[in-house]
């Protein structure tokens, strides 16, 4: 089977769209046709099987892209046996990672790969990978993914100083203008939602008394409002939950954009990458007032924020400090609050369809249950380390066989380059390149996977002096009262469903199968 790359940085998210029913890239269109009539044109490659693969408005110097990720899996279980891009730069634009493909993981795995508009087919270049050509190609294929994502940055940053809005969904109460697609208008059904939610907050209703309401009353949510009315949700989340909850409350809440204020700059991405890093001071954002009709006053968002603040501070004062709950409900996926004497289900969700009022259970027959099943657990731990303990190696002595295959990997690595130099050079002829290039490949190839194990138990050594050392698990095994700080430590989850049914998720779950 063939599998046939199709990858646009921009996507249809950026306004490029097509009128195919996907509403995909012209991009990605285009380079279907061409590598469509290159499969056609060619006698054995015109019998294969074609799979498209396609990541749409993602940038190309990451490799965890979904469909770029499939293509590889089906690479790896022997599916595809032929891969094809337009060219280089739809492969990816870190010329170090697709020099890595090029010359390791594609000849490892005996995928032929095509180029087509670079005319490379690595049938034609037997135990290499089309030479100095090739890797330069690359590197200015990085270099304009560079230049590129500097000048969407400080497009998009002039965009925002002008107070338009360049955001990828309108926010709820609002639409984009027919006239200005950056300006938005007013929505008036989602509108007076977002007025009704500033109301209620302003009366002093909690975030769950607002989102009962909401859901009693059957008010779409955001998703259900769109698709109602025949629009995409273009978010990579899956909501499949579509009942209000108190996160999308407070979200809009504390949006500025309900005054007609647009706010940028709140977090740092790298423009390259598309991952988000920090969270910027407040000096840094860049705010503009009076872009867009408003939907409440400042002075309605500043009462109600008044409102909210002292609340919440009434709040905090009778519960103490926070930490994200590891007990779970297996129903809806929310944290379980421990509230007059029984731990139960902090959502709202519609119980026709969440049976989350079931989980519940008494404080004291939650907390006892849980810690004679850790008291348990923990002595089985205990035991299981000092028996592995007597087996297992020393880490030491692995990590000086792994110090020594990373020198080893090194320097093989280094005489490939030097090679492709002396070639360049005419020192060496392109036949003896070739043939000591293949040679070394295939020892850092058998590197690689000694590496791998060599890395694997060492790991394993790691997690036991981590998460093993008697200490936190000889503390658990003898805890005579419910300590959630201690227990967080080895516990990652615990998860209660409607039936009474208590599930255990351990962090050092990856080397103990105590039950």
């Amino acid at each position: 089977m063939i599998g046939v790359y199709l990858y646009d940085i921009f996507g249809a998210s950026a306004g490029n769209k097509s009128s195919h029913p996907k509403d995909e890239s012209n991009s990605i269109t285009n380079q279907r046709n061409l590598i469509m009539e290159y499969i056609k044109s060619d006698a054995v490659l015109s019998t294969y099987t074609v799979r498209e693969y396609i990541d749409d408005g993602i940038s190309g110097t990451r490799f965890d892209r979904e469909a770029f990720e499939e293509m590889m899996t089906q690479v790896k279980e022997g599916n595809i046996q032929v891969i094809i891009t337009k060219d280089y730069s739809r492969l990816g634009r870190d010329y170090l990672e697709v020099g890595r493909y090029l010359e390791f993981v594609f000849p490892v795995l005996k995928v032929r790969y095509i180029s087509v508009n670079d005319n490379y087919d690595s049938n034609n270049f037997t135990g290499a990978t089309g030479g100095m050509e090739v890797a330069v190609k690359n590197v200015i294929n990085m270099m304009y993914s560079r230049d590129a994502s500097k000048k969407v940055r400080s497009a998009r940053t002039t965009l925002a100083k002008a107070g338009k809005f360049i955001g990828p969904q309108a926010p709820y109460g609002y639409k984009r203008s027919e006239s200005d697609k950056q300006k938005l208008v007013i929505d008036e059904e989602p509108a007076q939602v977002v007025r009704l939610i500033f109301e209620m907050a302003i009366d002093g209703k909690k975030y769950k008394q607002i989102v009962r309401y909401l859901n009693a009353n059957n008010i779409d949510t955001r998703v259900q409002y769109k698709e109602k009315h025949g629009k995409k949700w273009n978010h990579p989340r899956n909501y499949e939950i579509k009942q209000w909850s108190a996160t999308a409350v407070m979200n809009i809440l504390f949006n500025e954009i309900y005054t007609g204020t647009i706010v940028y700059g709140k977090t740092a991405c790298n423009a390259q990458t598309g991952y988000k890093s920090k969270k910027m001071n407040p000096d840094n954002w860049i705010i503009v007032e009076n872009c867009h009709e408003p939907i409440v006053s400042k002075q309605t968002f500043e009462k109600a924020h008044k409102v909210i603040n002292k609340t919440t501070c009434n709040r905090t004062k009778e519960q103490g400090s926070y930490k994200k709950s590891i007990i779970i409900c297996g129903c809806c996926g929310k944290g379980l609050v421990n509230s007059y004497g029984y731990y139960k289900c902090s959502c709202d969700y519609d119980p026709s369809k969440y049976n989350c009022r079931n989980v519940r259970m008494k404080t004291e027959e939650f907390e006892a249950g849980v810690m004679q099943y850790i008291n348990t657990t923990a002595a089985g731990m205990l035991e299981h380390l000092q028996i592995y303990k007597k087996k297992r190696s020393s880490s030491v002595e692995l990590q000086k066989e792994i110090d020594k295959l990373h020198q080893m990997k090194s320097k093989a690595e280094a005489k490939k380059f030097q090679l492709y130099d002396d070639y360049t050079k005419g020192i060496v002829q392109r036949d003896i390149m070739v043939s000591e290039r293949t040679t070394l490949t295939e020892r850092i190839g058998e590197i690689e996977i000694e590496l791998h194990e060599l890395e694997s138990k060492i790991q394993l050594e790691q997690c036991i002096n981590k998460a093993g050392e008697e200490e936190t698990i000889e503390l658990l095994s003898k805890m005579e009262t419910f300590d959630l700080d201690i227990i967080r430590q080895v516990v990652k989850r615990i998860t209660m469903y409607d039936d009474g049914n208590i599930q255990f998720e351990w962090n050092v779950d990856d080397f103990l199968q105590v039950k």
